[in-house]
């Protein structure tokens, strides 16, 4: 949600949307460290996952669903990766 909000709102960026970016990174390593049966399902989750993370930030920021595209449009590696943030 972070990372859309992040792509689609560069006049909203802030340290706050970048700590929670950072943390939720953090939090989903440690849970892939816990459970690395989880891993290969990252792909197949992420679909449900991103539609999760649309719905929840229309209502946020206003945007409309269709401003977003209709695929996830980051990668799990880029999701994962702690230097990423999209532009």
């Amino acid at each position: 949600m972070h990372l859309l909000k992040w792509q689609n709102q560069p006049d909203g960026r802030s340290p706050s949307w970048q700590t929670t970016i950072v943390t939720q990174r953090i939090e989903i390593e440690a849970l892939l460290r816990q459970s690395p049966s989880l891993r290969p399902n990252l792909t197949s989750e992420l679909v449900q996952n991103y539609a999760n993370a649309v719905k929840r930030t229309v209502p946020e920021t206003g945007l409309r669903k269709e401003d977003f595209p209709v695929g996830c449009p980051f990668t799990i590696e880029q999701i994962l990766d702690e230097e990423f943030l999209p532009t």
